[in-house]
């Protein structure tokens, strides 16, 4: 899957901070580890959940775990992620939701993506 595929899927479909057309250089952690998931030839599955899903996931240990791991190093985390900066209403990039979603489905555990930080 080309670069350009990835960020219509994941980014297209499940981050909420994503603006077509723009020239972002950047790129959040979670989609970082996706694609490295992707080069060892991990099948993502890019359906997004119903939102009170989601919002149960947010909630949840998995969540809780992938904040402490993948926020932290995150290049958005110092300066422009309010999620991280734990602000009321805010909401985790898409390369989160993704990851948390695979974590709630025991797709991957926080030590196989940990490796990838």
């Amino acid at each position: 899957m080309s670069d350009n595929d990835l960020i219509q899927n994941l980014c297209g479909t499940w981050c909420s901070y994503y603006k077509p057309g723009k020239d972002e250089e950047l790129a959040c952690k979670g989609f970082i580890v996706v694609k490295q998931m992707m080069r060892n030839m991990v099948t993502i599955p890019f359906e997004k959940p119903d939102e009170s899903d989601q919002a149960r996931q947010l909630l949840s240990d998995s969540a809780a775990r992938l904040a402490s791991s993948l926020c932290p190093v995150c290049s958005f985390s110092a300066e422009d992620c309010d999620f991280a900066d734990r602000l009321e209403g805010a909401r985790p990039c898409g390369g989160f939701l993704l990851l948390m979603q695979f974590m709630e489905k025991k797709t991957v555990n926080i030590d196989d993506i940990r490796q990838l930080l």
